[in-house]
């Protein structure tokens, strides 16, 4: 009879405290959230990696702008490889130069591939593989790139 009681008489506050309860649980799933809350610590070195992890976070997930204004507060040796194979200015720049460079082996053009493909432009990154191909026929590498390309 008590727990009757009690539910009727406090079901509003129940029904607050669960939707509070699944609110958080919801948050705490959120990758972003959870690396955000991590920034907040009182360890200078923590908040760091909180920062590199945090800018790691947009910059796997395209959000460029956010990742730039972090930068900042980064060392530039701890960004300096995923922003060099990943930002599209970067990725740019070394298209246009094994675009234009003379005598292109098929590992150039294997790369402007894997450039456009990082890009999300697959007409681009098929026509480049279909040149690696026809240069070089015979490797299985190139094959299972464009099949690859093709299940996409």
């Amino acid at each position: 009879m008590k727990f009757k009681y009690f539910f009727s008489k406090n079901t509003p506050q129940i029904t607050i405290l669960l939707i509070i309860g699944a609110f958080v649980v919801v948050l705490l799933q959120n990758q972003l959230f959870k690396i955000n809350i991590k920034l907040f610590s009182l360890s200078s070195g923590d908040r760091y990696v909180n920062k590199l992890a945090l800018w790691r976070y947009y910059a796997s997930n395209d959000l460029w702008d956010q990742a730039l204004n972090l930068e900042s507060a980064i060392d530039p040796i701890d960004i300096v490889n995923q922003k060099n194979s990943n930002y599209p200015p970067i990725i740019k720049q070394e298209i246009n130069k094994l675009i234009f460079k003379n005598d292109k082996s098929v590992d150039d053009f294997i790369e402007i591939a894997k450039f456009y493909s990082k890009l999300n432009r697959p007409d681009e990154t098929k026509y480049y593989l279909l040149e690696a191909k026809k240069n070089d026929p015979i490797r299985d590498d190139i094959q299972s790139l464009l099949n690859s390309l093709n299940s996409n």
